[in-house]
């Protein structure tokens, strides 16, 4: 698959800046969005974001705090509806994974995205937390970023459970603010990988974790 099938199709590149502004008001009606450490996300080169979840809006909500197009692996359900929100998703060239297991052809589609050097967003939990705790992490991440040496930043999202809570669609006017917290880019070490492991886990819990 050529470079060009996987990059994000001209009409979104072209649209993105009327997206983004659509986006930043929108959630300033919903309520305000804060962002921290937005310099610390590389604009160029393969890079995997990790990030908690918890509502249906946190993907646009990192979508709009982050300085560069995202693709997003989205839960299936999505691609099932067949409305609109099923036509956008596939626009912006989200992927498919199953929530709640591990999806080898989503992880695979990630892989491959990354070594093209794009920006690969997922959310480790695989699924929303409901009482806003951070749960489980499965390690597909720490294996993608492995595999092909990209730098990894976290963004710790907090807020869009209010607005849009876990298991509602309606939006809850302002019950903002929405806030994003990058971390400072890392890479995976070399050595022992059941310790790096390990020691990668423990960094993403941190960064993740409701404060």
């Amino acid at each position: 698959m050529s470079k060009e099938s996987l990059d994000h199709p001209l009409s979104v590149r072209l649209a993105f800046p009327f997206i983004r502004a659509a986006l930043k008001a929108f959630l300033l009606f919903l309520g305000p969005l804060r962002t921290t450490g937005r310099k610390h996300v590389p604009r160029e080169g393969s890079l995997l974001i990790i990030a908690n979840h918890l509502s249906y809006l946190d993907p646009p909500a990192v979508q709009l705090a982050s300085p560069r197009l995202i693709h997003f692996m989205a839960g299936i359900e999505l691609f099932e509806r067949g409305d609109r929100i099923t036509q956008f998703v596939r626009w912006w060239r989200a992927f498919p994974v199953k929530r709640g297991a591990s999806d080898r052809r989503a992880l695979a589609h990630a892989l491959m995205l990354l070594k093209a050097g794009e920006c690969v967003c997922l959310f480790p939990e695989g699924n929303l937390s409901e009482d806003g705790q951070l749960m489980p992490l499965q390690p597909g991440w720490f294996m993608l970023a492995r595999k092909t040496g990209a730098r990894v930043v976290a963004a710790r999202v907090d807020g869009t459970q209010y607005v849009v809570p876990p298991g509602i669609e309606k939006f809850q006017k302002g019950k903002g603010p929405v806030t994003v917290q990058w971390s400072e880019p890392i890479t995976i070490p070399e050595g022992d990988e059941q310790e790096i492991a390990q020691a990668m886990e423990a960094w993403a819990i941190e960064q993740l974790s409701p404060r």
